[in-house]
């Protein structure tokens, strides 16, 4: 596991490590297989990053 907090993720979508991507499928898979929280972790991290981008697309 590269990812533990929702820091982390969010983090790495900011600063291109990771994209969008690849931590919905990310995502897509703890969900498929059952790991909820961490279902929840990437699905946080991306309504967090979607929200940060659109603030600094309007400004």
């Amino acid at each position: 596991m590269k990812y533990f907090t929702v820091e982390q993720v969010v983090e790495a979508l900011k600063t291109g490590a990771a994209r969008r991507h690849q931590i919905y499928d990310n995502f897509a898979q703890a969900r498929y297989r059952g790991f909820t929280e961490r279902a929840a972790l990437f699905k946080t991290a991306l309504d967090i990053f979607d929200q940060w981008k659109k603030e600094n697309k309007e400004s």
